[in-house]
């Protein structure tokens, strides 16, 4: 392996019914290369953090926000609460096939960025023209070429994920992290994996506070940045 150990990032947000199936492959990957796992409940009303908290596992850990704070501030407690020294990040919706984590490990002795991009994305119609809007909004904002901005299937090199600072609190973190990463000379590799239907729970990344939300952070993120990385 390329890397000494695994920090698995699992943002959940009511996801009692799907967290425990994830958890169980997470911990299959880190019992084969090391790590720990880390589920940031933000601020969910149901059992997840109950699940998580009696979950018999040692490499499992929780970090619980109060309240729902918002994606990209679950991302950021994460991050902030990892060990090791590659940090993954994916969704605690069952919507992804872990074991492709081998795919992007395949790539981190060349890459500091690996990242998936949905090969077949298996969501509503609704989700799809919103992903493909936003991509084309980023993308020509700060002249990238992501094929997936906000695809939650990400291997980040820790040491380039804490040279930069993150603000974002909603769904522009995917983005913020690209225009900052790539402006530090991260180098960066896009890998095909797949997608399934969410088969429990409910999305929220269609409805329009989050939408309105992200659009005011991507505003943001541009106004006070030089190339997109907002100065001190």
């Amino acid at each position: 392996m390329a890397f000494s150990g695994l920090s698995i990032v699992l943002p959940a947000y009511n996801e009692a019914e799907n967290i425990q199936k994830v958890l169980e492959s997470a911990l299959r990957i880190i019992r084969d290369v090391g790590g720990e796992v880390l589920v940031v409940d933000d601020g969910s009303d149901d059992q997840t953090a109950e699940l998580v908290t009696s979950y018999p596992s040692s490499q499992v850990r929780l970090v619980r926000h109060s309240h729902n704070r918002g994606y990209g501030a679950a991302l950021r407690s994460g991050f902030g609460a990892a060990r090791y020294d590659w940090i993954f990040f994916t969704d605690a919706d069952g919507q992804f096939n872990l074991q492709q984590i081998y795919d992007l490990i395949s790539h981190s002795q060349s890459y500091d960025l690996v990242v998936g991009f949905r090969a077949q994305r298996k969501d509503p119609n609704i989700r799809l023209l919103n992903a493909w809007v936003w991509a084309k909004l980023v993308n020509t904002t700060f002249g990238l070429s992501i094929v997936d901005v906000n695809c939650a299937f990400k291997l980040i090199r820790a040491d380039s994920l804490r040279s930069i600072t993150l603000f974002s609190e909603g769904a522009c973190i995917n983005a913020e992290m690209f225009v900052k990463l790539l402006e530090r000379g991260a180098r960066l590799k896009q890998v095909p994996v797949e997608h399934f239907p969410r088969s429990h729970g409910r999305q929220t990344g269609a409805r329009p506070d989050v939408i309105l939300r992200a659009l005011r952070e991507l505003i943001s993120l541009r106004a006070g940045s030089d190339n997109g990385v907002r100065k001190p």
